[in-house]
């Protein structure tokens, strides 16, 4: 378990007993000391100091003669956290900050003195003004080298006479400050992964709990979720999905529903900058996503995608002139090949014309077509050397005439750039979306009709929503029985989508659900699984209230 570590300065000046009070609460105290206050409070709001845990108090000369063991009847820092049975330290003998020496010494005695994975809670009240900035460097700095965690930052603020005060939480601008690192990360570098941490776990302090806190976080975690999941899309070289856009519309959808009056106002420029590092793709389907893609890789030094990406859009293009299918294999090498073909001049009887006899004489006929085709004519020597470079990427250079390492980038940053001039000057073809499925058949015991808005959003991409129950089934009913019960829903599945393309949508009964998807795969039809995230919020009486929220769809 992680140890709580309480970091604050003690002051010089005179020490009176002062009523503080924390804001939106009805939580007050009076105490001389903003340290014995703000740890009551924790205390209060749940926070238990444990063996192990410290309050750690750093200490100038003066200060510690002042105020921590002072002379006379005065009760000084140290007796009041001895009386409130308090786990403490102290750094003493601490410069006065007055040179760049003092200040580097405050920051490594402070650093020596925290652990690995260290939970902190500072309080900044007292110390000279450079300290409250010392502290926010220090907590970025143990952030990385100690992976420890900031919980905790407030002030104290007084109003002379210091009779009266008020705990001031500073928590959202370590939170926000976050969120700017993360999305930086994010636009710099395509990292995602500080951003899903933040959107799951430190949420609410960058929330307004007056106005719709729980609904804002949910929009914000699922517009995280979403931006994962259209970069993995990018990284893994999902070129198909990235071209369909399916991915890059929700994120956008979300992006729209956060509710930026209900959170700090700093907020909405970070995920405004998010969205403008992906202005280059398009909403809707689009072949030219793919060389938005390749662009975006480019930009992000993942050169092998990059290039990946470029050739596959070049397919995809003339795919989509031919109206084939982006997932057809057998046509895409055709296509693929067909480049080749023009390069090496390869005589008619060596073609390459795929594993099913009865295709033989349609393939022969696409060849003709594609060798005689304008764009395939003019520019297969630029395609033959897209696919010559990438076939050295992905031998790692273990070949004759293998490309130096300087050259790579500026390469592939003239190919992208070639391309993308060819591609917008050539006529964009008519799309029949042979890709996208006539029905989505919702076999599971949840009927579209208690769908999410999310939900029927993304189940309308594949098509119009028909429901189908899944069956009862019973439990001894043996491997046979399941079998033949697959096969009966198979033809269901085939009378109910007649001869329109179908993508299935099955959840439910797991060896069921195994012998059908099987079944139905062997025949051509789509399977798909829906995926989603749990809620978990614990109810005043301790109960717990779980909510599933959809994320995506995600083929068997």
């Amino acid at each position: 378990m992680a140890r709580k570590v309480f970091i604050s300065f003690l002051g010089t000046s005179s020490y009176v007993d002062c009523h503080y009070v924390k804001p939106d609460t009805d939580y007050e105290i009076t105490n001389p000391y903003i340290q014995v206050a703000t740890l009551d409070y924790l205390k209060k709001s749940g926070i238990e100091w444990e063996n192990g845990d410290v309050v750690l108090i750093l200490l100038t000369e003066k200060a510690e003669i002042a105020n921590w063991q002072p002379h006379g009847l005065e009760v000084g820092l140290e007796a009041r956290l001895k009386m409130l049975n308090l786990p403490y330290d102290s750094i003493p003998n601490l410069p006065e900050g007055d040179t760049v020496d003092d200040i580097m010494t405050i920051f490594i005695k402070t650093f020596n003195k925290l652990k690995e994975g260290d939970e902190l809670y500072f309080d900044i009240t007292h110390g000279f003004r450079l300290l409250p900035m010392l502290i926010m460097v220090l907590t970025n700095y143990v952030k990385f080298t100690k992976t420890c965690k900031v919980k905790w930052i407030s002030y104290g603020k007084t109003v002379y006479p210091f009779e009266e005060g008020t705990i001031v939480d500073l928590c959202t601008l370590t939170v926000l400050q976050d969120w700017t690192t993360g999305a930086a990360d994010f636009v710099d570098n395509g990292n995602v992964d500080k951003l899903v941490t933040l959107s799951s776990n430190e949420m609410q302090p960058i929330l307004q709990e007056a106005k719709g806190s729980n609904k804002n976080a949910n929009s914000i975690n699922n517009f995280v979720k979403k931006l994962d999941l259209a970069i993995n899309d990018i990284k893994m070289c999902r070129c198909k999905d990235v071209i369909e856009a399916k991915t890059i519309k929700n994120l956008r959808n979300y992006a729209e529903k956060i509710d930026m009056s209900a959170v700090v106002q700093p907020f909405g420029p970070i995920v405004d900058r998010i969205m403008k590092s992906l202005k280059g793709f398009s909403s809707q389907r689009d072949i030219f996503n793919g060389l938005a893609a390749a662009n975006w890789c480019l930009e992000h030094s993942l050169y092998q995608q990059a290039i990946t990406f470029l050739e596959e859009t070049i397919i995809s293009f003339v795919c989509d002139k031919y109206q084939i299918n982006l997932d057809n294999i057998d046509q895409r090498d055709i296509v693929s090949n067909s480049f080749d073909i023009l390069n090496q001049n390869t005589p008619e009887n060596d073609w390459k014309l795929g594993k099913k006899q009865s295709m033989h004489d349609e393939n022969k006929k696409l060849y003709r077509q594609l060798i005689q085709d304008p764009f395939v004519i003019d520019f297969y020597p630029k395609v033959c050397h897209i696919k010559g470079f990438r076939n050295d990427m992905n031998h790692a250079g273990m070949r004759e005439n293998s490309m130096k390492a300087d050259d790579m980038k500026n390469t592939i940053k003239k190919a992208i750039e070639e391309f993308t001039t060819i591609l917008n000057n050539e006529e964009r073809p008519v799309i029949d979306n042979l890709s996208i499925c006539h029905y989505f058949l919702n076999l599971s015991n949840h009927p579209s009709s208690n769908w999410s808005e999310e939900q029927l959003a993304a189940a309308q991409e594949y098509g119009e929503i028909k429901d189908l129950h899944f069956p009862n089934i019973d439990e001894n009913l043996d491997d046979e029985g399941i079998d033949a019960l697959a096969d009966e829903y198979l033809e269901k599945i085939k009378t109910e989508s007649g001869s329109e393309p179908c993508t299935v949508h099955i959840m439910g009964e797991m060896t069921f659900t195994y012998a059908l998807v099987n079944k139905l795969k062997a025949e051509g039809y789509t399977c798909v699984a829906s995926t989603s995230w749990r809620d978990v919020e614990i109810m005043p009486d301790g109960s717990k209230q779980v909510k599933f929220h959809f994320c995506r769809f995600r083929k068997y």
